[in-house]
């Protein structure tokens, strides 16, 4: 992919349009896999990395669409202002922070590297997980027990969750939400040359 001119460029309502459509897409995918795979203790833990596998070719996808500073920015935001909804303020604020990181990565060659927008999937993924998961790795397990039946778990699943709570679980999730972000953003690229610009969705 060829690097963007050096003039700015603005988004236009038809590129926020095409983020909202992209970004409704990417919730939608996250939540159905989150849901199936959420069905076991383990899936808990690893919901958001294998989602990846399947979202990076949707932000993929976004990103070469757009290409246009505020791409990875907005949608973070839009992911962000979702969170709310959690309660969990690790989680926002990580949200937030993965936002303006991953647009930075992101708008270092002006949307136009493959790598800087694989780089920039990696990173809204790992920090934006590990906001969101850290926080349960040192909380009490009633504070837990809480919010497993807030995600109406059986109790099962919840003892079974407790007992993987620890540090040495907790930096392998992490890297397992690194490989499998990577995966992700790789496979979409691939099937974005392979058939998107066939198709001539993308330039």
């Amino acid at each position: 992919m060829n690097s963007n001119t050096g003039k700015e460029h603005r988004l236009t309502a038809k590129d926020l349009i095409n983020i909202g459509i992209f970004v409704s897409i990417y919730l939608v995918t996250y939540a159905i896999v989150s849901i199936i795979v959420g069905l076991t203790a383990i899936g808990v833990l690893v919901c958001t990395s294998i989602a990846s596998l399947f979202t990076g070719t949707i932000y993929m996808l976004m990103a070469v669409k757009v290409r246009k500073r505020g791409v990875f920015f907005i949608a973070g935001m839009a992911t962000a202002l979702l969170t709310l909804s959690s309660g969990n303020i690790f989680g926002i604020v990580g949200a937030v922070i993965a936002a303006i990181v991953s647009e930075c990565i992101a708008n270092r060659n002006h949307y136009g590297n493959i790598s800087d927008l694989v780089l920039a999937f990696v990173a809204t993924n790992v920090i934006s997980f590990v906001s969101y998961m850290l926080p349960m790795y040192g909380a009490t397990q009633d504070y837990i027990a809480t919010v497993m039946v807030r995600w109406n778990l059986s109790q099962e699943i919840i003892d079974t969750y407790v007992k993987y709570l620890n540090w040495r679980t907790f930096g392998i999730t992490v890297v397992v939400s690194i490989v499998t972000a990577l995966i992700g953003a790789v496979i979409g690229i691939k099937i974005l040359n392979k058939h998107f610009r066939k198709a001539g969705l993308i330039k």
